[in-house]
């Protein structure tokens, strides 16, 4: 999902592609370093099953929260 994420902001003409793509790279595994953490807790009070449907219920939510990024950056300078 990273890279198509880049490739819309890209596409829309947001900032410098190389900063942006960089900083979301870093951002993606600074953040990924901190669910792993929350993930063993997680686990060990709630079992695998819990972890499971957290980890599969994020997803839309992370596509819909990139989405609306998107539309808002594009909107807010102009471009469709």
């Amino acid at each position: 999902m990273l890279p198509l994420y880049g490739l819309a902001v890209v596409a829309a003409k947001q900032g410098d592609p190389a900063a942006f793509v960089a900083a979301t790279i870093v951002v993606a595994q600074a953040t990924m370093a901190l669910a792993s953490l929350i993930a063993v807790r997680m686990s060990e009070r709630r079992g695998l099953w819990w972890l499971m449907l957290v980890s599969f219920a994020a997803l839309p939510v992370r596509a819909a929260i990139a989405a609306s990024a998107i539309k808002a950056w594009s909107e807010a300078s102009g471009h469709r």
